[in-house]
This record gives C-alpha cells, sequence and structure tokens, in this order.
C-alpha cells in the first residue's frame, strides 16, 4: 500500500470513528479504531501508534464492560439517567482530538508546488541538523533541491574537511553533488557572534535564485532556531530582498520556526504541540528516515562530538520540521 492510499483509507476510517463516537457502538468502533495501527507500524510511523494505543485500549476496556444485551456502552436515555453525560462528552472530546491529530499528520501539510527548491544554510551540518525532514521529504518528491552554504564552517580551521564532509552528508539525503553550493569568503566568516552584511547575503540569494530559475526558498527564521547571528544573518537578508520586492513573483520564501529550548529537546514529545498548535507546513519523517538524517549528520565528522549526538538523539528538529 503506497502513503497515499493509506492517507485516503486512514481518512475514512477515522470518518467512521468519528461517526461511530455518536452512536457507542463499541465493537465496531475499537475495529475501525485498531486496523489502523498495523497500517501505522508498517510504515515506521512509531508517534502515531503511541497516540493510537492507549486509545484502542480504552475502547477494549469499554467493551468488556458493556453490559449485556446493549449495542454500545450505554443508549443515550440509559446516560442521562445515569448521570454520565459529562463522563461521554469527555470521552468523545479525547478520542475527536486523537482523531484531529491523525488527520492533521495524514494531510502532513507539505508543499505543494516545489520544482526547485532552494536551502539557505551558514555552515556544513545545518541541513542535517534542521532541514532533515523536509529536505527527505522534497527529494522523495522529485523535486530539485538546491543547498547554498554561505561559509566553509571555519571556526576552527576544518574548512577542508568540512567541505567534503557536506558533500557527503548530502549524498546520504540523496542530493546532488552538482546542486551544492558552498561559499567561502571573507567576508562570510563562521562565527556566532557576528553578524553577515544583509546586503551581500542577499545579492548571494538573489544571484543563485535568478541563475538556477528558484521558485521555493526555504531557510532560518529571525531567530535562527539557536539565536546563532550567522543565521539570524540570513533571515536580515531574505527581509531585505522582500521589502525592495527583489525576489522573483514565482518565488516563495519559507522559514523554519524557531521553538523554546523545552521543545526543541523534547524529541517527539514536541509533535502534539505542533499538530495541534502550529499553523505552517509540516514534515514528519519515519524511523527509517531519521536513521538516514542521523546517518546523514555522521558524515560530518569533524562536527559529530558528543553534544551534537545528544542534539541529534532529543532534538525535535530531527524527526520533524
Amino acid at each position: 500500500m503506497s502513503e497515499a492510499l493509506l492517507f485516503s483509507f486512514s481518512l475514512i476510517d477515522t470518518g467512521a470513528v468519528i461517526f461511530l463516537l455518536v452512536y457507542f457502538w463499541t465493537l465496531i468502533k475499537l475495529l475501525a479504531h485498531a486496523i489502523l495501527i498495523p497500517l501505522f507500524l508498517l510504515y515506521q510511523y512509531w508517534w502515531l501508534v503511541l497516540i493510537n494505543v492507549p486509545g484502542v485500549a480504552w475502547m477494549a476496556y469499554e467493551y468488556l464492560s458493556v453490559p449485556s444485551g446493549n449495542t454500545g456502552v450505554y443508549d443515550p436515555t440509559e446516560i442521562y439517567k445515569r448521570g454520565q453525560l459529562k463522563k461521554h462528552m469527555r470521552d468523545c472530546l479525547i478520542f475527536l482530538v486523537c482523531e484531529e491529530v491523525d488527520k492533521s499528520w495524514l494531510s502532513n501539510r507539505k508543499l505543494s508546488g516545489c520544482g526547485r527548491v532552494l536551502f539557505v544554510t551558514a555552515h556544513p551540518d545545518d541541513e542535517c541538523m534542521f532541514f532533515g525532514p523536509t529536505i527527505l521529504s522534497l527529494v522523495q518528491s522529485k523535486a530539485q533541491v538546491n543547498i547554498v552554504c554561505l561559509s566553509l564552517g571555519d571556526l576552527y580551521g576544518r574548512g577542508k574537511n568540512r567541505k567534503k564532509e557536506l558533500w557527503l552528508a548530502c549524498e546520504t539525503l540523496g542530493i546532488d553533488s552538482s546542486l551544492i553550493w558552498l561559499y567561502n569568503h571573507d567576508k562570510l566568516k563562521d562565527d556566532p557572534k557576528v553578524e553577515w552584511r544583509a546586503g551581500l547575503v542577499a545579492s548571494i540569494i538573489l544571484r543563485t535564485v535568478e541563475t538556477l530559475d528558484i521558485d521555493t526558498i526555504i531557510t532560518f527564521d529571525k531567530k535562527g532556531v539557536s539565536g546563532h547571528k550567522n543565521h539570524t544573518s540570513i533571515y536580515r537578508a531574505m527581509s531585505l530582498l522582500k521589502s525592495r520586492n527583489s525576489l522573483p513573483s514565482t518565488c516563495r520564501v519559507y522559514l523554519l520556526e524557531s521553538v523554546s529550548i523545552l521543545r526543541k529537546y523534547t524529541f517527539y514529545a514536541d509533535l502534539l504541540l505542533s499538530v495541534l498548535f502550529r499553523n505552517s507546513y509540516l514534515y514528519v519523517c519515519s524511523r527509517k528516515e531519521h536513521k538516514l538524517i542521523v546517518s546523514a549528520m555522521s558524515k560530518h565528522v569533524t562536527q559529530y562530538v558528543w553534544y551534537r549526538k545528544l542534539f541529534m538523539l532529543f532534538s525535535s528538529y530531527v524527526p520533524f520540521s
């Protein structure tokens, strides 16, 4: 079954579950909900399994507790007479929230119409640490994914090594080596305390967009995820281009949302908040894709020290973005 078929089937199944919540047909409701779990397991969407298992377990408990002769937990009159209206309203609300989470993932809020995409990063390894799920999804959709990396990441004199590492990491993510653009500019040095000139960065981005006929740009927002001055400099450059209307009208710009440090290091736990409250696009990777991103990051040998290994283990930017 393709993911498109899984999407279609799950939406129909979700609608059926919501309908059955009204009529309290516990066994049918249980089967309709439980059938999704093996499908999510097949595609290695572990967080969806974790969300659905408690609901299925509770419905199984409800089914075993159905009074003899009832088609469901109770009929509406019985619920009212027993004073359990609030309890059943609460249970329905919980299941509706779970179903909404499922539907939000299934639609996955992916970008559409992306032909030639440009990721603008500051250093080698940014592509893995912050944009991995989005890059993988766009590569799989056959979009042409280009990487512009504005510095060698030469803060500790390892620029030559980091250049090779970037190519290896991008190869692991499925990006063609001819689509990587790495800059070594005197005015664009790797330094967390230095802001790059917005005009210089903007000119590089604009030249690349016009040369490659880019239709989609993805980069950092104004907080730059970590507050790194090089990251935020890219945002200021994009703001400059937008304010001057310099970008082609066909070119769209999307920014990676920065979250609080608490949300940043909660791995999949932050996904529920992102699904429910983020109005932007969302890419969620499977377990297999997550391993691929970690493998790509490991190509950055000079950077893959213990604290970055912890970042890859706990950061919410690795499994979804």
